[in-house]
């Protein structure tokens, strides 16, 4: 399975954000197993960049896909239409998200943390 990690996912298990740490860790944990494909979007930022590299590959996006993103009246945030295109773009099954809301629009499954990881039991 393929999947695209949301950077709040990312932050919550770095950041050890109460009540979401917990779900967050768990999901890199079993990326890290290598029990799914787990991707993050090129523009996270560098230092858990270098630390998500060593279990985890990147999904980057190109200059038509940066057009894509700007000209999609769909979507008003720039950092989720990134991605989504980075989703796009390497087949993702899911992107796993805490905030589903910003993805109302998107064509590929958006699903929140706890239920990902019970897809995958």
């Amino acid at each position: 399975m393929i999947v695209l990690i949301d950077t709040n996912i990312i932050i919550d298990a770095f950041c050890k954000r109460e009540t979401f740490a917990e779900k967050a860790k768990e999901i890199l944990q079993k990326c890290s197993e290598k029990k799914f494909s787990g991707f993050i979007a090129a523009h996270e930022r560098k230092a858990m960049l270098l630390d998500l590299c060593g279990f985890m590959e990147i999904a980057g996006i190109d200059r038509t896909k940066i057009i894509n993103i700007i000209t999609d009246e769909q979507f008003d945030d720039l950092e989720d239409s990134l991605q989504l295109e980075c989703a796009k773009s390497v087949g993702a099954e899911y992107i796993i998200s805490r905030n589903i809301g910003d993805f109302a629009n998107s064509p590929i499954p958006v699903i929140l943390p706890e239920d990902f990881l019970e897809l995958t039991m």
